[in-house]
């Protein structure tokens, strides 16, 4: 019996090639190694799918994305950005350069607030929502205003 240093089971040697265990090869089982070989196959054809369509990868993964972190459709973003013409939802500017919007949510619900430009989200973020560091930013503001 021949223990797999993959899946750690003792098999028989017909489990095995021949030629790897008698040269002191690596002893992974045959099961195992065709699952190692599909997978391998399957990250190369990965690699190759990805770099000959970028544009399909990057639309794939912007329309996931979405759905994984805020658990809304690609669609809902979109009709969120027309109704906010574009816009952020605090400072009403357009986002700088061609960086989209970011989807501001409730940290604790996770609920979905609207969209944000770069600079009001990390404003948000540094604050940590709290309501009342925003007011003290504010009066501080008023008190020093020159």
């Amino acid at each position: 019996m021949i223990q797999c240093w993959n899946c750690k089971l003792h098999k028989t040697s017909e489990s095995f090639f021949i030629s790897k265990i008698r040269k002191g090869g690596d002893g992974i089982c045959k099961a195992c190694l065709k699952i190692k070989r599909n997978l391998e196959a399957h990250k190369k054809w990965e690699k190759q799918w990805r770099d000959k369509y970028p544009e399909k990868r990057a639309s794939r993964e912007k329309k996931s994305k979405y759905k994984y972190r805020y658990g809304i459709a690609f669609e809902t973003v979109e009709a969120m950005r027309v109704e906010q013409n574009n816009t952020c939802a605090i400072c009403k500017r357009l986002p700088l350069g061609n960086r989209p919007l970011c989807v501001d949510h409730n940290h604790l619900t996770g609920r979905v607030r609207a969209l944000l430009c770069d600079k009001c989200n990390s404003a948000l973020g540094m604050v940590g929502d709290d309501i009342t560091i925003l007011q003290s930013m504010i009066d501080y503001l008023k008190h020093h205003d020159i």
